[in-house]
């Protein structure tokens, strides 16, 4: 479960604006695939003027697949810099090799943030394709979908309006918590 203070909200801005931002959050790992994220960069932004950033820093003693040096890497923040660093990204990108339940993405959900991730466990389970966001198998499909919402402003914010409503809805901390209660209660019940 995932708590968002209510009062982080994005607020877009057109394409054009040079501070438009493109980024990630999470510790820079294999797992992660960097270089995955690096093709990306180089692929977008050789068409776009934005900014990509990674909201994180490597891993301890990880030394393959440093990121390029167009990407703004934060280094590590406290938990709420987190949230306000990823509240201020226009379109939120995970490039995982896998995820489990992926936190970061959803807390960018839960802000509004409209993201495109790989087609990957974790990221599909989050993303509704099409509505929330966009579900990728290889960066062609990257480069598409990321230039589709940079260029269309409204479509930004139609899927931020969207993600921020299922996400709030699907992964409220109450109703997880509730939920859990009756699977061990309903578990208890029937080895009684």
């Amino acid at each position: 479960a995932v708590t968002i203070k209510s009062d982080n909200f994005k607020k877009f801005k057109n394409a054009e604006e040079s501070s438009f931002c493109i980024g990630t959050s999470g510790r820079i790992t294999y797992q992660k695939d960097p270089s995955y994220f690096d093709k990306i960069v180089k692929n977008f932004s050789s068409k776009h003027n934005v900014t990509f950033k990674w909201i994180g820093d490597y891993a301890y003693n990880y030394t393959e697949n440093r990121l390029d040096n167009k990407i703004v890497v934060t280094g590590w923040k406290s938990h709420q810099d987190v949230i306000n660093e990823v509240s201020k990204l226009d379109i939120f990108i995970m490039t995982s090799l896998w995820e489990g339940m992926p936190l970061s993405l959803i807390e960018a959900q839960k802000i509004g943030i409209p993201c495109v991730v790989r087609n990957t466990v974790g990221n599909r389970d989050v993303v509704t394709n099409g509505e929330t966001g966009f579900i990728c198998s290889d960066i062609e499909s990257f480069i598409l979908k990321l230039q589709k919402l940079y260029l269309d402003e409204n479509l930004r914010s139609k899927m931020s309006k969207k993600a921020k409503k299922i996400a709030n809805k699907r992964f409220d901390v109450n109703r997880l918590n509730a939920d859990l209660t009756n699977i061990y209660e309903n578990n208890l019940n029937t080895n009684n």
